[in-house]
């Protein structure tokens, strides 16, 4: 799931036929189109979308381009919506609370659930493990902070664990294959606050950053990349075999594909 881009959705959403029939109104500002999620079956795309009043909103489509549904309420943000691996859940971000908290509904938008609670922070980037039996997701408790961590839970509320601690900065999880090991970004921030940062201490901060990779307890962290370049984003391929990640060790940021190995 982390091979996707915005440009694959907004390419996808206009392939495929009856969206661009089924377009409201064009509003003032222009529609986009993000995350777009194939089915396990691979019969219908999740995507997100301000396609009805500006608001990020979840939708599903079929893959000849029938039965558009949108899922969630556009009254607020709804977004990075995820798909469980039978097919009959998606999670998702949602700041319907008044602050980005995960939440979890049923395959046809019903019975959504708030899974997360944070008095002032925010919590996204959700993911199902490839059994279904936790969520990884990354987020912070106080919004303006640099201080993004690792965290997951069950499907059922229970279970919450955070994973990394709060010296570093750990964003982007993604899974291993068989879901005992997970993968992400660390740096170290120069300030507490994004408002605090120059120019020169943001471009030092992106440039310290490292992929890492632990079990899903917190135990075995291992660290991946060493460089005095950019390394973040790490993806593995369906199999296990592959990873996607992205490197400025050439001299501008670029995607990499490599076997795996070691990670």
């Amino acid at each position: 799931m982390g091979y996707q881009s915005a440009s694959v959705a907004i390419g996808l959403i206009a392939l495929i036929p009856g969206i661009a029939a089924a377009q409201a109104p064009a509003p003032a500002k222009p529609v986009e189109y993000y995350n777009p999620q194939w089915s396990p079956d691979r019969r219908t795309l999740l995507f997100e979308s301000s396609r009805d009043g500006g608001k990020l909103t979840v939708f599903t489509v079929a893959l000849d381009g029938s039965r558009l549904t949108k899922l969630t309420s556009s009254d607020y943000h709804n977004e990075q919506p995820n798909w469980s691996h039978d097919g009959r859940r998606i999670v998702f971000s949602s700041d319907r609370t008044g602050h980005l908290e995960i939440f979890l509904m049923n395959a046809d938008g019903s019975n959504q659930t708030q899974l997360t609670q944070t008095p002032s922070g925010a919590y996204y980037g959700a993911s199902f493990s490839p059994d279904d039996q936790w969520i990884l997701y990354q987020g912070r408790g106080e919004t303006p902070r640099l201080n993004d961590q690792v965290h997951s839970i069950r499907p059922d509320g229970s279970g919450y664990r955070r994973l990394t601690d709060t010296t570093l900065v750990s964003e982007g999880p993604n899974w291993s294959a068989d879901g005992k090991r997970i993968f992400f970004t660390r740096y170290q921030p120069p300030k507490q606050y994004w408002r605090e940062l120059t120019r020169d201490e943001m471009k030092a901060m992106n440039q310290s950053q490292e992929i890492v990779s632990m079990a899903l307890d917190g135990s075995g962290f291992t660290r991946l990349t060493n460089n005095d370049v950019r390394d973040c984003c790490a993806a593995l391929s369906s199999d296990g075999k592959s990873v996607r990640f992205v490197s400025a060790r050439g001299g501008t940021e670029a995607a990499y594909l490599s076997e795996r190995n070691g990670w």
